[in-house]
């Protein structure tokens, strides 16, 4: 039973017939559809092509768009009546690991990390952060060349080192780890082989030349609809639309399958651009299954399952993999793509992949390997590229990066200064890619203390985006958080909480109040005041941000998840320990539905799961949440949080007593630490330093 109550009536005028339509909702909308044999209307005044019942906003003459020319309507049909009458209705050769002179001195010393927050301090999750690793991939289209602005900030002006301003240019088949969706894939218009091809035109155009000359013209309609959809589909895609990308891209695909069938090469590439736009908005389950769905499409269309764009194909379900914790599966689906590529002696691209598995054991904390695939893109780049090439670049940003999460500060800015030098010389000042190298830059000096050069950093990066990418871009509304950040650091929470407030009003301006970036900025001002101790204006806040998550991406979502822990942090500051928990159930439920139960999140949640047990006192509660957590980070081989979990587990049964096993904790802490770590790291002290407390 349809329920139209909440929906008024709407009269179309379909003048092919003379008939007058009343429709309450999509359902009837698609009924008389369907009765006339029509795909869709045309308004007759303003030329449109609607598709629902939501489009028609006022009624009004509409023409007939149908692949039959004479549309007959059934009024034999009970719930269809005629008249007045209501009715029913994204790359190389292989290459050795080599003895790089630009790494090999960083190398020694071992995976050191940084120093990791502790036991009690619980680090609120802003979104978005400053995060090193891409999410996703670009959408399947080359990205257009954009003329650099030289513009007239002095700020910027004096950071660049000489070199002529370039037009951005697109990048061969880049997914750089950036904040930003990484760069094109594959252009636009990719064509299957001549044998495919040959078979189309059996199926297709030779077809054509029997049908009517108004069937024709009906499906040059069609065609043009589906690419004008798929460019509007592009182009919210790049400005970070994503929500508005996948609506756009779903009525494409709609319109070319009905044109060309389910079993085309552009079929495929529109179902792994949706693909690419749960990626970026943090849904890889529905990612991976739009990646697999294009692959199924591209083996038969292609007719050869070593095709590079298969490849491509294979490194977007990696990223997924990736994002949902299941490393083993990425890593796989990259090797599974390095083969083709190296098949094809795609230099290029196999570097790029190689770079991409090294990102993967970079987020395994597996340093030491991560830098042995990045040596071997380096290799590949410094032969076939050259050192200044934008790829080499890339490359120096990830040893960049690794060198940051070791907590070598001095050597992860010698590499992004390289970095930015490459980047200024080929790009120009006013780039995307310029702009993530700055923000880079103020990461690091950020956590070197120097907060006045890591603020003058990241208000670069912000004048580009801005310029760029505008106001409304997640890499924007990044670069105000992360100045909103510093000045946390540097004791200034009300500039911080101004700042976060002016980026609100420009997303409330610009995207509405039901916008899942809205509900990263309440996010982040909810962890401004959490940090200020103003804990019920962060509960307010992140009841905000829940409020547009729950509606705009269901409550099954990691975002969603972060907000509940965000949450259950504040309750547990406030020693509301049952209302904690109960938080931290419901992120720990849909971090297991979304991420699967061996990922990083996981884990974390249970370790703070089990701090508020200890609270409690419910000591055998918390030492199983301890358990599974270490579980999963033996299974990750998050080396460094193993020992962490290690001395958490010492401290709970230090308050229990339990004097002779909290030592053997506290020594398991101390020996993973000395793996991972150079002697007189902070990690190791405090090892030490709790054992000689006992």
């Amino acid at each position: 039973m349809n329920d139209h109550s909440t929906n008024p009536s709407k009269t179309l005028h379909i003048v092919d017939n003379d008939m007058m339509c009343e429709i309450r909702d999509n359902y009837e909308f698609k009924v008389m559809l369907e009765s006339l044999e029509a795909k869709w209307l045309t308004n007759v005044e303003t030329n449109k092509t609607i598709f629902g019942f939501q489009s028609v906003v006022d009624g009004g003459q509409y023409k007939i768009q149908s692949i039959n020319t004479s549309p007959v309507f059934s009024a034999n049909n009970a719930h269809r009546v005629q008249g007045r009458e209501s009715m029913q209705a994204r790359q190389p050769v292989s290459g050795q690991s080599g003895n790089n002179g630009l790494i090999k001195s960083e190398q020694e010393g071992g995976d050191e990390q940084p120093e990791q927050p502790k036991q009690r301090k619980r680090k609120a999750r802003a979104v978005p952060g400053s995060s090193v690793l891409g999410r996703g991939t670009r959408p399947m289209q080359a990205r257009q060349p954009v003329s650099g602005q030289s513009g007239n900030n002095e700020l910027i002006k004096s950071e660049q080192e000489g070199g002529d301003e370039q037009p951005e240019q697109p990048k061969q088949r880049k997914r750089k780890a950036t904040a930003v969706p990484g760069s094109s894939v594959l252009g636009s218009g990719t064509r299957p082989p001549a044998k495919a091809r040959k078979s189309e035109k059996a199926n297709g155009t030779e077809r054509d030349l029997l049908l009517p000359q108004t069937e024709k013209s009906n499906k040059q309609e069609l065609t043009n609809e589906y690419k004008r959809l798929k460019e509007t589909a592009l182009e919210h895609h790049m400005k970070g639309r994503y929500a508005e990308a996948i609506i756009s891209y779903k009525k494409a695909l709609h319109l070319m399958e009905n044109v060309l069938g389910s079993q085309h090469a552009d079929v495929a590439e529109i179902v792994y651009n949706i693909g690419s736009a749960f990626s970026d908005q943090k849904l890889p389950k529905k990612a991976l299954e739009q990646y697999k769905n294009a692959m199924k499409i591209q083996v038969v269309v292609l007719g050869d399952e070593k095709s590079h764009v298969i490849a491509d194909t294979y490194a977007g379900m990696a990223s997924a993999y990736s994002d949902l914790g299941n490393h083993a599966k990425a890593i796989e689906a990259y090797q599974k793509a390095l083969k083709i590529f190296q098949s094809h002696d795609m230099a290029a691209s196999v570097a790029h992949t190689f770079n991409n598995i090294g990102r993967v054991l970079q987020r395994q904390f597996k340093y030491k390997e991560a830098i042995k695939m990045h040596e071997k893109a380096l290799e590949i780049q410094e032969s076939e590229l050259g050192e200044r090439h934008e790829d080499f670049a890339t490359t120096i940003s990830h040893f960049g990066c690794i060198f940051h999460c070791q907590g070598k500060l001095e050597d992860a800015l010698r590499m992004h200064n390289k970095e930015l030098s490459i980047r200024l010389e080929k790009l120009g000042t006013f780039h995307s890619d310029v702009a993530e190298t700055y923000n880079s830059l103020g990461n690091v000096l950020k956590d070197n203390g120097d907060l006045e050069k890591a603020l003058k950093m990241h208000d670069i990066a912000f004048s580009i985006r801005m310029e760029k990418l505008g106001c409304d871009h997640p890499s924007t509304t990044e670069s105000c958080n992360n100045m909103a950040v510093v000045w946390n650091d540097q004791g200034e929470h009300k500039k911080a909480i101004e700042e976060y407030g002016k980026v609100l009003a420009r997303q409330l301006k610009a995207l509405g109040d039901e916008d899942p970036l809205v509900a990263d900025t309440y996010n982040n001002l909810g962890c401004a005041h959490n940090r200020q101790g103003k804990n019920e204006e962060a509960i307010v806040e992140f009841e905000m941000a829940l409020k547009i998550q729950e509606k705009v991406l269901g409550d099954n979502h990691q975002d969603t998840a972060k907000t509940y822990f965000n949450l259950a942090g504040v309750y547990h500051d406030q020693h509301k320990n049952e209302k904690a928990l109960e938080m931290f159930r419901k992120a720990h439920l849909i971090q297991l539905e979304v991420l699967g139960e061996a990922h990083q999140d996981v884990a974390d949640t249970l370790n703070y799961m089990a701090f508020v047990f200890k609270d409690l006192e419910r000591y055998s509660e918390a030492m199983v949440m301890h358990k599974q957590a270490l579980d999963i980070q033996h299974e990750n081989g998050r080396t460094s949080a193993v020992g962490e979990t290690h001395e958490y587990m010492g401290r709970l049964l230090k308050a229990q007593s339990r004097d002779r096993e909290a030592s053997e904790k506290f020594h398991d802490a101390l020996s993973v630490y000395q793996d991972v770590f150079e002697e007189g790291h902070v990690k190791i002290e405090d090892a030490r330093r709790e054992l000689s407390n006992m």
